[in-house]
């Protein structure tokens, strides 16, 4: 009967809580923000994955996943089953959200938190600005945090349990995370040096083992997926990858890459409104974690891990790639506040300090997820997909900015990124003297990437043989145009 009573507590548990996420994230999903380029950079390759082409990318050219593929599989599951839309796209991430929810849940469950100190950290990361945008655009960043997270578990599970299972499991996520997108390169060696250092100081070498048996192999066999998908050989391989990392070519040094790692944290969460309090909330947590060396090992090791994963990506990576690691460094600290209320030796004024700093951080966050509602909701992006497509034969040539793309997806589409070393014309001039093009769109609420010769170029064709065949307004794209240029 007690056994009976506790699973239905653990169920209305989750219930509540993804209720909860869904009410935020569901309503408005393509309508607020407005479509980014990424989400069509991926959702490329994803589509034409799940129409049985392979993982290739044909509305720029390259990238958007033809590499890192396994976000590619996953979201082009969901186009296979559902369509391809950016609702959908963008509910391939929203899953994402509920797992990684869904394993901080378990986390605190294993940790058992108090129920009403579990749901005060959830709601703080369920609220936080970071994850709602993470969670809701169509790109990879959800997933690789959803891999993260059931990491953490695994490593809970490990610590509680002292099963080398867990550190198996461990080690094949992170494997795998790398093949979501490079930031898990950080992931495996963050978990690396931890289990060598368990190895080390508990003189139990099956632990480094249980790591290496689940990531090498795995991480052997989908490299060599890669490299035979993409015809690539490992030195290629590898400069594709170390793009976003220290070791890429540019102006600045060793030392000048890492400070201008550190430059890029403060520039986005710079004194700009209320961002300062955040980066202030979780180092604070993180920083008084640490003095739970003797009190409490299990915070301790969360914060020390923290720290690691920060320098680990200040020391790989550069450039935006800082940003977006934080999204994942950030994760520790809602375990960490939840372990640090519910332990005894916290006094009384620390939790009220603690709680008071929660809620000012949902305050804060909350704030800046209505002002995003009610300043950028627009137009459903399905609507405007409608109107596009009804007057787009399949196959047809079409130019347009690249947001425009799902609309587009059944044409050759070609757009302000393309790569045109990868189309069949070598620009677009090639591309206009050709006789070829059937439609142009056009959209003057969108920022474009063309150089002014090649806007003349399409205003120029546009009025010798362009025929208006629809114009609508929008409320996040401005006036969108479609004009037909081939009789």
């Amino acid at each position: 009967m007690e056994k009976s009573k506790n699973n239905i507590s653990i169920h209305w548990n989750y219930f509540f809580i993804l209720a909860i996420f869904f009410l935020l994230h569901l309503p408005f999903l393509d309508s607020v923000r407005r479509i980014i380029i990424d989400e069509n950079w991926y959702s490329n390759v994803a589509y034409n994955f799940s129409e049985g082409k392979g993982f290739i990318n044909t509305n720029v050219g390259s990238g958007g996943g033809t590499i890192s593929f396994l976000y590619p599989i996953i979201e082009g599951f969901f186009f296979y089953l559902f369509g391809t839309s950016l609702f959908t796209a963008r509910f391939v991430s929203l899953i994402s959200g509920v797992l990684s929810v869904i394993g901080i849940l378990k986390i605190l469950r294993s940790y058992k938190i108090d129920t009403k100190i579990k749901y005060f950290s959830l709601l703080l990361l369920i609220f936080s600005y970071n994850y709602f945008l993470v969670f809701r655009f169509a790109r990879p960043e959800g997933w690789v945090c959803a891999f993260f997270v059931w990491m953490l578990y695994f490593h809970v599970r490990y610590e509680l349990d002292n099963r080398i299972s867990y550190i198996f499991f461990q080690g094949l996520l992170a494997g795998l995370s790398f093949f979501i997108h490079p930031w898990g390169t950080a992931f495996i060696i963050l978990f690396g040096i931890y289990s060598l250092y368990l190895s080390a100081m508990r003189k139990d070498y099956r632990i480094l083992a249980g790591y290496a048996a689940g990531a090498v192999p795995v991480f052997i066999i989908l490299l060599g997926i890669t490299m035979a998908l993409n015809k690539l050989n490992l030195e290629s391989l590898i400069l594709i990858f170390s793009d976003r990392t220290i070791a890429s070519e540019n102006s600045a040094g060793f030392i000048g890459k890492i400070i201008g790692n550190f430059e890029s944290i403060f520039e986005r969460y710079g004194l700009k409104g209320g961002r300062t309090f955040i980066i202030i909330f979780h180092a604070l947590i993180s920083i008084y974690g640490l003095s739970f060396f003797r009190k409490n090992k299990n915070v301790f090791a969360l914060s020390a891990l923290q720290i690691l994963l920060l320098l680990v990506s200040v020391l790989v990576f550069s450039g935006g790639g800082m940003e977006f690691m934080l999204h994942f460094i950030f994760i520790f600290t809602f375990i960490n506040l939840a372990l640090i209320l519910n332990d005894k030796n916290t006094g009384m004024k620390l939790k009220a300090a603690g709680y008071i700093l929660g809620i000012i951080f949902f305050i804060n966050n909350a704030a800046g997820i209505v002002s995003i509602e009610v300043k950028e909701h627009g137009d459903s992006f399905g609507t405007i997909s409608e109107k596009i497509e009804a007057q787009l034969p399949k196959s047809s040539v079409v130019i347009g900015p690249m947001e425009m793309w799902f609309p587009c997806r059944e044409c050759e589409f070609y757009n302000t990124n393309t790569m045109w070393s990868f189309s069949k014309h070598k620009d677009l001039k090639s591309l206009l003297e050709s006789g070829n093009l059937e439609y142009i769109i056009t959209a003057d609420g969108v920022n474009t990437l063309q150089t002014a010769e090649n806007l003349q170029a399409i205003e120029r064709y546009i009025s010798s043989q362009g025929k208006n065949l629809l114009t609508f307004q929008t409320k996040n794209y401005g006036i969108i145009t479609i004009w037909k240029v081939k009789n």
